[in-house]
């Protein structure tokens, strides 16, 4: 998952400047499968400005050349910001999901102002009736949604207050809120482990708004 930086929401609906999301996506993407295959669940690799301007592009010239060229092309300043490489072992799959959904056809790579990760285990329950991969998603859009900070279980206590929530497994679900995210996943047999959620713009660690710059964004998930 990337995030891409540009300063206006016109050069962000730019098919140069989605071109070149997708081409650090796909350049993250090759770089992480030259690590080590995970043996825990998942395996996470964080990338900040420098490493992934550093990273060979389609034609084998770095992000960071690339990157300079479209900025003489439309006009502003762009940015790589941070990227998260994440694999998961033989046992477990990865989803992840973009809001908004990008406005053209995309057959790689899935853009959008705020992304999130989801590594989840199929349970393989017998008696389950729903689509994994539907409710993974699903889950994805919550994370984007109610930003909860831990995954939780049974075991952790909910908050008082249902709206100040911040343990997933004990949210009332984004999509149906008549029901918990724990009854949500234990009906459709997934166990999430581990998940990431992206918001463009948002301050980093010691940042100060001042160093939020340039604002408007773009967060490409690889598929």
């Amino acid at each position: 998952m990337v995030e891409f930086n540009c300063e206006t929401d016109f050069v962000a609906r730019n098919k140069q400047f989605q071109g070149m999301a997708l081409a650090i996506s796909a350049a993250c993407l090759n770089y992480a499968k030259t690590q080590a295959q995970a043996t825990e669940p998942c395996s996470k690799v964080f990338l900040d400005t420098t490493q992934l301007q550093a990273l060979a592009g389609p034609d084998n010239k770095s992000l960071a050349d690339h990157v300079a060229l479209l900025i003489s092309s439309v006009g502003e300043n762009l940015l790589i910001r941070r990227a998260a490489c994440v694999t998961a072992n033989e046992e477990h799959q990865v989803a992840g999901f973009t809001h908004p959904a990008p406005g053209f056809d995309q057959t790689g790579p899935i853009t959008g102002k705020f992304g999130s990760l989801l590594v989840y285990k199929d349970l393989k329950t017998a008696d389950k009736q729903q689509d994994v991969q539907n409710i993974a998603k699903q889950l994805c859009q919550h994370v984007i949604g109610m930003n909860p900070k831990s995954i939780g279980s049974e075991e952790d206590s909910p908050s008082d207050d249902p709206e100040e929530e911040n343990i997933m497994f004990h949210q009332e679900f984004l999509l149906d809120p008549s029901q918990y995210v724990g009854e949500v996943v234990t009906a459709a047999g997934i166990q999430p482990v581990e998940f990431l959620r992206y918001e463009c713009g948002e301050v980093l660690g010691e940042e100060s708004n001042e160093e939020q710059q340039p604002s408007e964004t773009q967060a490409a998930t690889a598929g």
